[in-house]
């Protein structure tokens, strides 16, 4: 168990001595913080390159972005450093440069600076200041995996720039390290090693302790632990509270081990609410120590993920354990433990704002120690049996060679961790070599070995182009051989998702160095697709777009006439199909009537009658390749839009399993979304899907991914 046990070590790096930095350089800074630009665009010209300056307001969208970007011919940049961590919201507004990047089609590799946001040795001082932007290196991670070929690195400066200091930001971003601290007595580089073995002495849990997601399935196990432990009344905090599931058995077998529980509901990222919980612990059990387990998903990958999204991640996770920091710092406190992730420290496809939201938690403990109080911030890798991540997530790791954490020894792990005085520490059961991370796993795994691309040329290379594919597909699957993927079934009916995408995209890209864009393998919807595609690159017979289907143009007439081939609706009144809508309007028909017995609504509503649509909550999930957890926290509108979206191509008498890989288009208008207002409830095993499950955004790319339309 003690090989679970890793830290992230900060190895010196050679001084550099005449760093070169070449070509144009683009600063994005925040509008108004002059002095910061100044002195990194210094830096840069001092050592060869030469700089641009682009001001962002706060909070400039993504679209507003992009057209900024276009704006200062990033065709011709050499590099992209975002200067955007201090600004209010950096992780929000530095997703929202990637996208816009990717949008304006610069290929530049991005570098992210932070300041003072990690600590390089025991005893550097983190500023509070630090503790949000340090959200930057978790995206960035994410950012590194998803998108390889436009990632930089990241960089954490000193509080002043000086000549030394210009000198190593400059050797950084011309070398080859990816994650960097420029200190005064040297730059340092993150390795992520094996620590020590932990002293054996454990934690022992006293008075109150608070235990925030303690009915979920860790903060579950953590509150038997702590009760074993000789914690003498445990406080356990939830959204749901004493309506949760397994609340009152959770109780019972706290009371069993010797102590008295408590089950509370209430939102630990509110400070009123937060006070008015401490407030009630009895004087005869102070508060000892606090346990953060709490916090939410919304998995998504870069490109469609919102900074609405990045904002309901942050506030259950970094934002609660800031909340619980500020409203405990006068109390005398033997533990203050954050439940940290893996994800936070490698990345993880898919989870920018989880990664964001626990790289935060990461620094916060560090801050906490900078002020003399208690902090741990433990880097889980998966539990066993439940947990934060998705049972997709959790075997993708699995196939990465991350083994679930046994949940008793993970609890063991977790009082050495506390006794053990580290800030920050990375618990997990891994084969590192089967990871991607940059340079952080370098001594962990090794140098990866460096292969030729594969050649796709000669008289075999259609074979050679299809069976890289069919063997890079089944590696990322888990499937044994090449022979077990089918060369013309869909990638999304061999189970990938944007994920698994990603991870296929990479693997291509180092096989053969081509840089493909993250939409590729959907662009290419088949394995026999893509391998055209790769061959298609290989001579230089695609001059289109490095992922996208070339697809003949259109002439488009603007006083042509609109044809409507094809028609599907659903309305109040049981009407299912264009001639149910003909005939309640014919017939003059009342669609107004009594309140179905599918929303279980009670006696006491306002209303007794409504015009309602019948049958919303009916959906075939797994016809279109959708899990039924996801499928429950969706809006309805994007389940009836799935539904209809089918029918208009089978009434316009066209089988809609021959319109994939066609220039079709989706044009959809929505309403309010508000069915989220319904989800307060969900669990954590549901959490993950709310973000994409509710956006207006998803909705035409749900029918454009399910029917694999390319318009």
């Amino acid at each position: 168990m003690d090989g679970w046990r890793h830290k992230v070590r900060w190895t010196p790096l050679p001084e550099a001595g005449g760093a070169a930095l070449s070509g144009r350089w683009l600063l994005v800074g925040p509008e108004g913080d002059e002095a910061l630009v100044a002195d990194v665009a210094t830096a840069l010209r001092e050592h060869g390159a030469e700089v641009t300056h682009l001001a962002l307001p706060q909070d400039t969208d993504r679209e507003t972005t992009a057209e900024l970007l276009r704006g200062t011919d990033g065709t011709g940049l050499t590099g992209v450093l975002s200067l955007l961590a201090p600004v209010d919201r950096p992780v929000q507004a530095t997703l929202t440069l990637v996208q816009a990047l990717g949008d304006a089609e610069v290929a530049a590799p991005l570098w992210c600076a932070t300041s003072e946001a990690v600590a390089v040795a025991s005893t550097d001082a983190v500023p509070e200041a630090a503790v949000d932007a340090a959200g930057l290196w978790g995206l960035g991670r994410v950012v590194r995996l998803e998108a390889p070929d436009r990632w930089g690195g990241l960089v954490d400066l000193p509080d002043a720039l000086d000549e030394r200091a210009r000198r190593r930001l400059a050797a950084v971003l011309a070398g080859a390290e990816d994650e960097c601290a420029v200190r005064e007595n040297g730059t340092f580089a993150a390795r992520l090693v094996r620590a020590a073995d932990a002293p054996r002495r454990e934690w022992r849990p006293r008075g109150t302790v608070l235990v925030t997601g303690g009915t979920g399935a860790l903060g579950a196990q953590v509150a038997q632990r702590l009760a074993e432990r000789g914690a003498q009344h445990v406080l356990l905090v939830s959204r749901s509270g004493p309506a949760a599931d397994g609340a009152a058995e959770l109780v019972r077998a706290i009371e069993a081990a010797g102590a008295t529980a408590t089950v509370a509901a209430c939102d630990v990222a509110d400070p009123e609410a937060v006070a008015a919980l401490l407030a009630q612990i009895p004087a005869d059990a102070p508060l000892t120590a606090v346990v953060h387990t709490a916090g939410v998903l919304s998995d998504a990958p870069l490109d469609t993920l919102t900074p609405d999204q990045v904002t309901a991640v942050l506030r259950a996770k970094a934002g609660a354990a800031r909340v619980l920091h500020a409203a405990t710092a006068g109390l005398d406190l033997d533990a203050f433990v954050l439940f940290s992730s893996l994800a936070g420290t490698l990345g993880n496809p898919g989870q920018a704002a989880y990664a964001a939201a626990n790289a935060v938690l990461d620094t916060l403990a560090a801050h906490r120690r900078t002020l003399g109080l208690p902090g741990t911030s433990v880097a889980w890798g998966p539990w066993a049996g439940g947990g934060m991540l998705e049972e997709t997530v959790a075997e993708r790791l699995r196939r990465a060679g991350v083994t679930p954490l046994d949940p008793g020894h993970a609890l063991v792990a977790l009082d050495r961790a506390v006794a053990a005085g580290d800030a920050y520490s990375v618990v997990a059961d891994a084969d590192w070599t089967g990871l991607t991370a940059g340079s952080m796993l370098a001594e962990l795994s090794g140098p990866a070995p460096v292969e030729a691309p594969t050649a796709l040329t000669g008289p075999d290379r259609e074979r050679a182009a299809l069976d890289l594919v069919r063997s890079c597909a089944a590696a990322v699957l888990g499937r044994p051989a090449a022979a077990d993927v089918e060369p013309d079934t869909a990638f999304r009916e061999l189970g990938f998702d944007s994920m698994a995408a990603v991870q296929l995209r990479n693997r291509l890209s180092a096989a053969t160095g081509f840089a493909l864009t993250a939409t590729a393998v959907f662009d290419q919807p088949s394995a026999r697709a893509l391998a055209a595609h790769l061959l298609a690159l290989a001579t230089g017979e695609d001059t289109g777009s490095a992922g996208a289907t070339a697809h003949p143009g259109t002439a488009v007439r603007t006083d042509e006439p609109i044809a409507i081939v094809g028609m599907a609706c659903r309305f109040p009144g049981d009407v299912a199909s264009p001639e149910d809508l003909w005939r309640l309007l014919a017939d003059g028909v009342d669609a107004v009537g009594p309140i179905p017995a599918d929303r279980q609504w009670g006696p006491t509503d306002a209303y007794a009658e409504g015009a309602f649509l019948r049958g919303a909550g009916e959906f075939d999930a797994d016809f279109f390749g959708i899990s039924p957890r996801e499928a429950l926290v969706m809006d309805p509108q994007q389940r009836l839009a799935l539904e209809t979206g089918w029918e208009t191509f089978e009434r316009a008498g066209i089988n809609p399993h021959t319109v994939r890989g066609t220039s079709v288009g989706v044009f959809l208008g929505t309403n309010g979304q508000d069915y989220v207002s319904l989800l307060a409830g969900a669990t954590e095993a549901h959490a993950g899907h709310i973000g994409t499950g509710n956006s207006a955004s998803v909705l035409s790319g749900r029918i454009a991914y399910v029917l694999g339309l390319e318009g």
